[in-house]
């Protein structure tokens, strides 16, 4: 009979291993922190709550959004709601357990509906999510490139 260690330390496998490890949560990472920035991006600022109202969470949610625009004040900065959301998300996305296998971006305004999929208030379909959805395979082929390049 023969045998060898699989991971052998005179081989470096264990270190080169630990590294991948690494590398695979720092890419889950930096997928989720570009994703973020094509959600943001994408969303449209009014009075700022679609922007406040997004949120990252490790479970599915049901039901309609709480948040409303009702009385705030229209035409807000774009880049000052949208660097406010960022941080937001990136700070969630900083808390989120390591481990995870699924996360969910998720927005909580009362016209999430309207602003992803439109209706006859919402003439213009700005659709953030199904934008991110749709260049989610790029982003994270470029994640992964990234971290090849070093």
């Amino acid at each position: 009979m023969t045998e060898y260690r699989v991971i052998d330390r005179r081989t470096n496998v264990e270190t080169i291993l630990s590294q991948l490890t690494g590398q695979i949560g720092e890419a889950k990472t930096e997928y989720l922190r570009r994703m973020t920035e094509v959600v943001v991006r994408a969303s449209p600022v009014d009075t700022g709550t679609y922007m406040e109202s997004h949120d990252l969470n490790t479970t599915r949610t049901g039901g309609r959004g709480t948040e409303s625009s009702h009385g705030k004040e229209r035409g807000q900065s774009r880049d000052q709601f949208a660097s406010v959301a960022i941080e937001k998300l990136n700070a969630q996305i900083d808390a989120a357990p390591k481990d995870w296998e699924q996360l969910f971006f998720r927005n909580q305004s009362v016209h999430a509906p309207l602003v992803e999929y439109g209706g006859a208030k919402m003439p213009v379909i700005y659709a953030p999510y199904q934008t991110a959805r749709s260049l989610a395979k790029r982003i994270a082929e470029q994640v992964v490139e990234d971290l090849k390049n070093g």
